[in-house]
């Protein structure tokens, strides 16, 4: 925001009295919205395990190791900046592949004029998990902000599972610019999910 004197001249060079107000200028451009974490063709566990020792509560009998098993909660994060601020940050979760089942059946080839027609794409639905709706319309994913660092953790209640996975970033600046001005390799991170 800048502030500007305003004065008006006459064609007799008449002028009238100054005026002070503010403008807010906008560059027009979005964002610079980048991931940091996953990096680009990161691996990552689906599960984690943890090995604790647990005390046996009878008399004469040895501790005991226990391992756990827990499912991985994929977690999001990344920088954002504009000269305006940054008001939101958009992430979108794209599957792209599920990994092959030990023991799957072959199925049989779908014709390529089937697999053209659907243009479908498996996104991430906050509320109801993976859904299949037109690659042009991915869901948008609003995650939280602040001061320049953003990040988003699915919720528990999503499984994900072991495969190909696709994120991209967007971001709205403080003018109302939507998009990102960050390059395409900051911004579209492809990883994989390993059972």
């Amino acid at each position: 925001t800048v502030v500007v004197q305003l004065v008006v001249v006459d064609r007799q060079g008449a002028s009238s009295a100054p005026f002070t107000t503010p403008v807010k200028l906008t560059d027009g451009s979005p964002p610079v919205v980048v991931i940091t974490q996953p990096k680009a063709n990161q691996s990552i566990s689906l599960f984690t395990k943890s090995t604790k020792t647990v005390k046996s509560k009878t008399k004469g009998k040895k501790a005991r190791k226990v391992t756990t098993r827990k499912r991985t909660r994929l977690t999001f994060v990344g920088g954002a900046k504009d000269p305006s601020g940054v008001s939101a940050v958009f992430i979108t979760l794209e599957r792209l592949s599920v990994a092959p089942k030990k023991k799957a059946k072959k199925k049989k080839a779908r014709s390529a004029a089937t697999t053209a027609a659907a243009k479908r794409c498996i996104w991430l639905e906050p509320k109801t998990g993976f859904v299949s709706r037109s690659c042009d319309k991915p869901v948008l994913i609003r995650t939280g902000v602040r001061q320049g660092t953003w990040a988003y953790r699915l919720a528990s209640r999503i499984k994900t599972v072991a495969g190909t996975y696709r994120v991209s970033v967007y971001g709205t600046d403080g003018a109302g610019a939507f998009g990102n001005s960050a390059a395409a390799r900051d911004r579209i991170v492809r990883f994989t999910v390993k059972g």
